[in-house]
């Protein structure tokens, strides 16, 4: 099993925050990494402060036209890889504040680029346009600030 962190925009969590909607799928052409059981962490910035806003528990990995079929919706991500929640894991999105930890932080990375680059604490969302796969300790780190297991 791993762990990643994807990242949204603000005005993206926001958009959903304002919805109500439990977590129950997440769209990416990133998860072609993704596997069944994996943790997808969601993040985002604000003013250089990262924030904890999601987590989905991975069941499947599917094409947008199986995923419409799943969940029996057409409202989906414009994305080649949809990510279904395993099943009673689906949570309303929060925001967290990651400020105390965003820079023990560690990713998998065979090129040595394993954290982030902080300037007084600040995060600039460019390091997070691309999905990150977190160290296992990491990961622990995220699970205990969400405090509720997969």
């Amino acid at each position: 099993m791993a762990d990643f962190m994807l990242y949204w925009i603000p005005g993206t969590f926001d958009e959903l925050l304002r919805s109500g909607r439990p977590l129950d799928h997440l769209g990416s052409n990133h998860f072609h990494r993704v596997h069944s059981g994996d943790t997808v962490w969601i993040v985002t910035v604000r003013s250089g402060s990262l924030r904890l806003v999601g987590r989905l528990c991975v069941e499947l990995v599917v094409d947008t036209a199986e995923a419409r079929q799943i969940l029996g919706t057409d409202d989906l991500w414009a994305a080649g890889y949809q990510a279904i929640a395993l099943s009673g894991t689906e949570a309303p999105l929060r925001e967290l504040p990651l400020d105390s930890v965003a820079s023990l932080l560690r990713f998998v990375s065979p090129t040595g680029r394993d954290r982030l680059t902080l300037s007084d604490d600040y995060v600039p969302a460019q390091q997070l346009q691309t999905m990150r796969r977190l160290t296992a300790e990491s990961a622990t780190l995220l699970q205990s600030i969400w405090a509720s297991p997969c």
